[in-house]
């Protein structure tokens, strides 16, 4: 299966989705989507985490970020907080293909 990336970051925008891939439950993702947050409507992220840890952790770190994480209801299994929507993928990446920003996962 793949995922074709595209850049949905147009300046000043407030209408848009974000459409934004993050590989690995990381403090740096996680900061980087709140400064986008902002700027966006929406912001729906795929979280690939190998770790079935992946939900635990970002609950976790959202929580410290004095954030506080729902299920999403439509969703499964997924997690709002604010206008974000955490997607949850625990599929192995086989390869990323940054020319043509492409993730080719299991799936």
């Amino acid at each position: 299966m793949k995922i074709k990336l595209k850049n949905t970051f147009p300046p000043n925008c407030k209408k848009h989705t974000a459409k934004i891939v993050l590989i690995g439950t990381g403090l740096d993702g996680i900061d980087l989507l709140f400064k986008f947050q902002s700027k966006y409507k929406e912001v729906n992220v795929v979280l690939f985490e190998k770790s079935e840890l992946g939900p635990f952790l970002l609950h976790a770190l959202l929580k410290a970020k004095g954030k506080h994480p729902l299920p999403a209801s439509d969703k499964c299994p997924a997690m709002q907080v604010e206008n974000i929507t955490f997607t949850f993928n625990s599929s192995p990446i086989e390869s990323i293909d940054k020319e043509q920003r492409v993730i080719n996962y299991r799936g």
